[in-house]
């Protein structure tokens, strides 16, 4: 069938050019090989295509039929070729990630922008994104891959069944107060002690949420904040404003412990370190744009469950 094409291929462009040393040329084949593969299209098909002149060569009647029909065909094709070979060279395609708000504000967004320098064709659709959602949108092939900061305790991370997860980068979370708690601050403080003060945290199925569930489980306490928003800058701005206490990445309260309007709180219990990833379908690769993106980490160290 493929070599058969290749004699649709070769009719397609000596018709379109009406000269069998042009079409060779755009082919990239020597002339013979075209009048060779126009003879066995003829003797396929048990008629003649073509009739040569001076000036090169023409459709007969039943050249002009065949042209006819297969010209969209040829041309769709052509024209799916050149849209893959885009895509292949960067120069095209769209690449669809699954990220929740933590990730995509602390990591995640930096690297789009530099991803967009190198291929500024490329479009880009982001989805918010919650850890527990994860196999079913990957799965259905509504994203390329998905970026979240998994829960880590204890050196184990949560399993994703079925789908392959690369550790880019790890980061520290820290507990901050605003001004009306700066009265914590000077000693240290233990667990405990924040089950006993307003909380500000993400919502039940986030994946931050998961893990200070699971912290303080292990610490046999239980995580209830009293207030929940949906992200990480919300969040800052209510501990901010001193709506209550609460955990953020070391990166994301700088700017507020710089300026004097956060203090970090010590803590006598350790604060695991945590992880941002990118998760993806084992048995189904992503997109060439999101495997160009997920590429650039392939250098960057791979936590493992146990450090």
């Amino acid at each position: 069938m493929s070599a058969f094409f290749e004699y649709y291929k070769i009719f397609y462009y000596v018709a379109k050019t009406g000269n069998i040393t042009k079409a060779a040329r755009l082919l990239e084949v020597t002339q013979p090989s075209v009048t060779k593969s126009i003879h066995g299209l003829e003797n396929q098909l048990g008629c003649r295509l073509f009739v040569r002149s001076k000036k090169g060569v023409f459709l007969t009647r039943e050249g002009r039929l065949l042209f006819q029909k297969i010209q969209p065909a040829c041309e769709l094709i052509f024209s799916a070729e050149d849209d893959l070979e885009a895509i292949r060279k960067m120069q095209s395609g769209i690449m669809r990630i699954g990220a929740n708000e933590l990730t995509f504000t602390s990591w995640l967004l930096p690297h789009i922008k530099a991803f967009k320098r190198r291929f500024p064709d490329v479009r880009i659709k982001i989805e918010n994104l919650s850890s527990g959602s994860v196999p079913d949108v990957l799965t259905g092939g509504a994203i390329d891959f998905a970026v979240l900061s998994s829960p880590v305790i204890d050196g184990q991370r949560r399993e994703y069944p079925g789908l392959d997860v690369k550790f880019v980068e790890q980061f520290q979370d820290i507990a901050v107060c605003g001004q009306e708690y700066f009265y914590l601050t000077g000693r240290t403080m233990k667990l405990h002690e924040f089950t006993e003060l307003p909380l500000v945290s993400m919502p039940e199925g986030a994946s931050t949420r998961i893990f200070y569930n699971e912290l303080f489980e292990k610490h046999k306490l239980i995580f209830k904040p009293d207030i929940e928003l949906s992200s990480v800058d919300q969040i800052t701005r209510a501990i901010r404003e001193s709506l209550g206490v609460g955990f953020i990445p070391e990166s994301v309260a700088a700017d507020g412990i710089r300026d004097g309007s956060l203090r970090k709180l010590e803590l006598e219990e350790e604060i695991p370190i945590r992880y941002n990833c990118i998760i993806s379908v084992r048995n189904n690769p992503p997109g060439m744009a999101a495997q160009e993106f997920i590429r650039q980490f392939d250098d960057v160290r791979h936590y493992t469950e146990r450090e």
